[in-house]
């Protein structure tokens, strides 16, 4: 590196700090210091999630990237920031400092080469927010660069209109919505990613398809704060956003509808701060409200944790369409993805959850997708399955430990949750020894005590399949069936989970 660039560098990294742009937050002021001179004193190859942890961080010795992502949510949000600084206040700077995608070491652009910098994964809509609501100021920031995207997308826009449509794969936000038919499978599911332009198969096998009949709003892409709650990260990578509507073909039925949300701009570690209330918008289903002052981050519970609200017996309007408006509140409106599945009149489909890494489809034909929905816990192979289940396959993976499962479901509906469990690890033959008495513990739904000072050895003895049923449950108010295992003695235990729904059926 040349004298005069090393200066140049050292001087651009003194003027941020000096502006003040990161005075609020002294985390991510001490992680670009850190991070810049490291790269300064040429240990760049030393930026690693760890050393960056524990040294920049303050997270102890023993830190575990695998179960805390302080280290991508702090990287993230800085490099949020920067965008945002050298967007506005720092745009006469000659040198930005940028933090690439998926890496740690800094970069110093020089802006003579660069024609325009754009980062478009923080935008939100042009239209003001009412000025009497207190959670609008943390917006504020965030308004101008909103106004930037959509004269953007207006632009490419007209220039999409001049000229034939070449293809559906052309960016959403510059294309009608495509003809009705479009993105329904062979079963009349519809499975849409908000925001994106591409498609893709998830690991269950399900094609979604890129963003299509809507009607305004703008995207927002390459979203990659981790998610947690869900092994479905790619469903959360762009979304929708603003005011905007959707208008879905259907074939004629009865649906389960599901809207899959992820709060990445308000709450604690998230850009524009603040908690609870900060954002609020109202969604309504072909003309009648469905969510109203809706809140992610209370309804998830947190920031960037996977949500999904689940609404039953839809069917479509009389134009043959289901019509989805998203409207503004104190916050722009959002959605990562909208899923319609067909089902019987009255009913969402069973949900049915085995703790391993991969689905499965057991010998009697049912199909168990792999865990999701859970946080806590470590999940493990079993090979030596139940002896009395006619579905043993399902008994080869473990969740043990503090844990707790939110399963998405209609709020209205009531259901049947099986939980399936067998004593793997502790038993005169087991690694673990032991017998009655050695694992005990609690489980409750929605609060409410499933199973008190279980003791599983007791129950059920050596791997022998035990399951406990237990019917008439409702949702909270959330739409969620919140199960909390808590250990007594050693850990808790589970290997699958099924939830029915058998609410009664109005004639």
């Amino acid at each position: 590196m040349g004298r005069n660039q090393k200066a140049d560098e050292q001087a651009a990294l003194n003027d941020l700090l000096s502006s003040g742009a990161l005075d609020r937050s002294q985390n991510l002021q001490k992680l670009l210091v850190y991070i810049c001179r490291r790269y300064f004193d040429g240990q760049q190859d030393d930026l690693k999630e760890y050393t960056i942890a524990t040294e920049a961080l303050g997270r102890p010795p023993q830190f575990d990237q695998k179960k805390d992502s302080i280290v991508r949510v702090e990287i993230h949000r800085l490099r949020k920031r920067l965008a945002q600084y050298y967007a506005d206040e720092g745009k006469d700077k000659a040198v930005e400092i940028v933090i690439p995608e998926g890496k740690y070491v800094p970069r110093f652009v020089s802006r003579a080469d660069t024609v325009i910098h754009v980062t478009p994964s923080r935008t939100l809509p042009s239209s003001p927010l009412p000025s009497t609501n207190v959670a609008t100021d943390r917006f504020r920031p965030y308004l101008w660069w909103a106004t930037a995207t959509v004269v953007v997308l207006t632009i490419a826009g007209l220039l999409m209109w001049r000229r034939p449509v070449a293809s559906a794969s052309q960016s959403p936000a510059a294309m009608p919505s495509v003809a009705p038919g479009r993105g329904i499978d062979v079963n009349g599911d519809i499975r849409l990613l908000a925001g994106r332009t591409t498609g893709l198969v998830d690991d269950r096998g399900q094609k979604w398809e890129s963003d299509r009949f809507f009607t305004g709003g703008i995207f927002n892409t390459n979203l990659h704060p981790p998610i947690e709650g869900t092994s479905q990260q790619e469903i959360y990578a762009a979304q929708r956003e603003g005011d905007f509507q959707y208008d879905i073909p259907l074939a004629e039925g009865t649906y389960e509808l599901r809207l899959y949300f992820a709060e990445i701009l308000v709450g604690d570690g998230n850009p524009a701060g603040g908690a609870e209330s900060g954002r609020l918008f109202n969604v309504h289903m072909n003309g009648h409200p469905v969510l109203e002052n809706f809140d992610v981050l209370a309804d998830a519970p947190g920031p960037r944790v996977a949500d999904i609200r689940v609404f039953r017996n839809v069917v479509p309007a009389l134009d043959g369409k289901v019509h989805l408006a998203f409207r503004a509140g104190s916050g722009p409106a959002f959605v990562n993805a909208i899923e319609l599945r067909r089902t019987p009149p009255g009913r969402i489909l069973p949900i049915r959850i085995v703790t391993q890494s991969r689905p499965l489809t057991d010998s009697q034909g049912r199909e168990w997708i792999a865990d999701d929905f859970v946080r806590g816990g470590n999940l493990v192979k079993r090979n030596r399955p139940a002896s009395n289940s006619e579905t043993p396959e399902v008994y080869r993976g473990e969740r043990f430990g503090v844990f707790n499962y939110s399963l998405p479901v209609a709020a209205d509906g009531v259901y049947r949750v099986s939980l399936h469990m067998h004593e793997a690890w502790f038993g005169p033959e087991n690694t673990g020894k032991g017998g009655v008495g050695s694992r005990i513990f609690d489980v409750h739904i929605n609060h409410q005590p499933v199973l008190v000072y279980f003791d599983l050895f007791k129950a059920a003895g050596s791997l022998r399949a035990f399951v406990k049923t237990v019917t008439g449950v409702r949702a909270n108010a959330r739409g969620k069936l919140v199960m909390d295992f808590e250990p007594s003695r050693n850990y808790a235990c589970v290997n699958a989970i099924e939830v029915d729904d058998i609410t009664p059926l109005v004639k």
